[in-house]
């Protein structure tokens, strides 16, 4: 294992995935989240490279996101990511092909442009966590560890797959995506009972998350019903 000083190395590629390929459709409600790949109207693939909270004004886009340009890994995989290559995420095993973020390539692209692309993978936990330490080091030559990383990206994480299952079933019960997505954010951010914490706030906290959990399942019942 790699000490808090190195730049990680995942111990497999599938490590790196929560979906690609043909799978992705099947997470059309999950909102962008940062790590996400797609394919552009133009043909161009790319990266998003910020907080997933820097993308959004609600539940709506960002007029432009900061993306990386994906390129294909010409090259062969490193066996251990901590001695260079320091300006690349690796895709190791993308639906057949390795390809690599160039962090050296990177562009603000539009809403209008990202609503017309075709997602084509969806990073996991750790594949999110590699590619901010990755993308941390190269803008400033520190490494965090991703276990620190963790801290701060485990809640929205875990907000993108509540806000996904909510909707799936808002949606199968009738309700347009649209209006699902805003119920869905409009009760995360509203306090949790007496308390002056939001919802969505509650999930930094690990030990709550099951509690925002069951409670956001009790609340789509409701909605439903």
């Amino acid at each position: 294992m790699a000490d808090d000083w190195d730049l990680e190395t995942p111990q497999t590629s599938e490590e790196l995935y929560l979906s690609y390929g043909d799978e992705v459709s099947e997470f059309d409600t999950r909102p962008a989240f940062t790590g996400d790949v797609y394919k552009l109207a133009t043909g161009r693939i790319v990266a998003l490279v910020q907080h997933p909270c820097a993308m959004r004004r609600g539940v709506s886009l960002a007029s432009k996101l900061l993306a990386c340009e994906v390129k294909v890994n010409r090259g062969g995989m490193p066996s251990d990511w901590s001695t260079g290559h320091f300006k690349r995420m690796f895709l190791s095993d993308l639906a057949g092909t390795s390809y690599f973020v160039d962090f050296d390539e990177f562009d603000a692209i539009t809403r209008a442009e990202l609503e017309a692309a075709n997602r084509i993978a969806i990073l996991s936990s750790r594949g999110v966590n590699l590619l901010v330490q990755r993308w941390l080091h190269h803008n400033s030559r520190v490494v965090v560890p991703t276990i620190t990383i963790n801290v701060q990206t485990s809640g929205p994480f875990e907000e993108a797959d509540l806000i996904q299952e909510a909707c799936e079933d808002l949606i199968a019960a009738g309700t347009a995506i649209n209006d699902a997505s805003a119920k869905v954010d409009e009760w995360l951010g509203e306090s949790a009972g007496d308390s002056a914490t939001s919802h969505r706030d509650m999930l930094a906290d690990p030990q709550q998350r099951s509690v925002v959990r069951s409670s956001l399942r009790r609340q789509v019942r409701a909605w439903i019903s």
